[in-house]
């Protein structure tokens, strides 16, 4: 049997006092579309400290921002290269006035960032698991869901 390779997503959020999601946009050449903060768990390295160095390597965030983080699902998927993964998708809130940083980011994968209400992120990110995240914390902090 083939390895399962472990992801992670980061459905990073702040309340100001209204929800607002931190969405980023991938550069052309990577689709241009919206999405959370997502990548893989390295070898040797936990689900959490691999959330922790997504979060840092793609916005700048560090652990002191992050006010709490809790799984909210899990889901496998088999993506383009025919690899089956497991997504681990966590709730993250962080400060209000946190700073997000993406130009230091060594992988050049996204070219801008937005803090976006819950409607319209709901509407923005391009994946079904994307948007079930942000459906799910939504809801947990009483949102009106799209549907």
């Amino acid at each position: 049997m083939d390895k399962i390779i472990q992801k992670i997503q980061a459905v990073i959020f702040r309340r100001t006092p209204s929800l607002e999601f931190l969405l980023l946009q991938r550069t052309n050449e990577r689709g241009g579309y919206w999405q959370s903060v997502t990548g893989s768990v390295e070898d040797g390295e936990s689900i959490v400290d691999a959330l922790t160095r997504e979060i840092k390597e793609e916005t700048g965030i560090v652990a002191a921002d992050i006010l709490t983080s809790s799984e909210i699902f899990s889901f496998i998927f088999v993506n383009r290269a025919r690899d089956t993964a497991n997504e681990h998708v966590f709730m993250v809130e962080v400060k209000a006035d946190v700073k997000v940083n993406i130009s230091n980011n060594v992988y050049t994968e996204h070219k801008k960032f937005a803090w976006i209400g819950f409607k319209d992120a709901s509407r923005m990110v391009k994946f079904e698991a994307n948007r079930r995240a942000v459906d799910k914390v939504g809801k947990k902090f009483g949102v009106i869901s799209r549907k």
